[in-house]
């Protein structure tokens, strides 16, 4: 990785490019003993720290869905900790802040759902934002990330997303999607990008709505210093991830945002224009599907 490269004045003779260590700056790993929804195999918790201490890796991102660690109670949206799911986790941090980790972020891409959604709904439903669901979801949302950041103060670096860009995504879909149906089956339950915009921070769309607003406010309800770290977007070269970014830029400062509504169940426009309430750090996945040519670098300069 050119990352981790030496300047060429740097490099030894002929043994190539020599890793910087000091450029090393952080992974993402997903242990098979970990709770995850997704896993590699032969990848343990052990290993994973034997590496980041090997490379001097300084940052990880590690998977830790809001499922995992916290739970809803049948009949009520009181939140509890799951204490044997949690042990686990703070005993990965443990072991990761043993082995030289400075920084540690916590991405999820699943909620709890509140009582009043349909029992058995997709974990990445969220409702429209003109229904009576849409401020219990986001009150609720706000809670776990209290709640978390409340349990977890090893972590300083909240994702409370990930690729909501994606339009084939699942992270963010409506009513009616269902897990494993056909494409076209699901076709009709997709934000298209512009919705989705709204939904992961405020627009002036419709679907306003702002996972990162009230996801930031509960991380900091703890700890000011904790920073929310945009839903990390499904880069590609034709400069989508540019557009979305600026779109959510100026959705915040219309004005129109962050949603809300008051006890008569009337939208009120509070009106925050600060974007360090919403994130406060930007994050995109510079994917190369094919070697990274002139058209590659621009969109990440842009």
């Amino acid at each position: 990785s050119a990352i981790g490269c030496s300047p060429k004045e740097e490099q030894k003779s002929g043994l190539g490019y020599e890793i910087n260590r000091d450029n090393m700056f952080g992974i993402c790993a997903l242990p098979a003993d970990l709770f995850t929804s997704s896993a590699d195999r032969d990848v343990t918790t052990d290993l994973i720290c034997n590496v980041v201490k090997t490379m001097n890796i300084k940052s990880v991102r590690v998977w830790m869905h809001i499922p995992y660690v916290l739970q809803r109670a049948k009949k009520t949206n009181d939140i509890s900790l799951k204490p044997a799911a949690v042990e686990k986790f703070h005993e990965y941090f443990r072991k990761l802040k043993e082995a030289g980790v400075e920084n540690i972020l916590a991405m999820s891409h699943q909620y709890l759902q509140p009582v009043e959604m349909i029992a058995g709904t997709y974990n990445g439903v969220i409702p429209e934002p003109d229904s009576e669901e849409y401020m219990i979801f986001m009150n609720m949302f706000e809670e776990c990330y209290r709640v978390m950041s409340a349990e977890f103060p090893e972590i300083t670096l909240w994702e409370c997303n990930n690729e909501m860009d994606h339009q084939k995504g699942t992270t963010v879909v409506r009513y009616g999607y269902t897990a494993g149906a056909d494409k076209s089956v699901n076709a009709p339950y997709l934000y298209d990008m512009d919705e989705v915009a709204g939904i992961t921070a405020p627009s002036s769309t419709r679907r306003s709505a702002d996972m990162c607003y009230y996801a930031n406010r509960g991380i900091k309800a703890n700890n000011p210093e904790n920073e929310l770290v945009m839903p990390g977007l499904c880069f590609a070269s034709d400069g989508t991830a540019s557009m979305f970014i600026e779109s959510l830029y100026k959705a915040v400062t219309s004005g129109s945002h962050p949603t809300s509504f008051d006890e008569d169940g009337k939208r009120i426009i509070p009106a925050d224009k600060n974007t360090d309430n919403y994130f406060n750090v930007l994050n995109w996945h510079p994917y190369a599907n094919v070697a990274p040519n002139d058209n590659w670098i621009q969109a990440n300069l842009d």
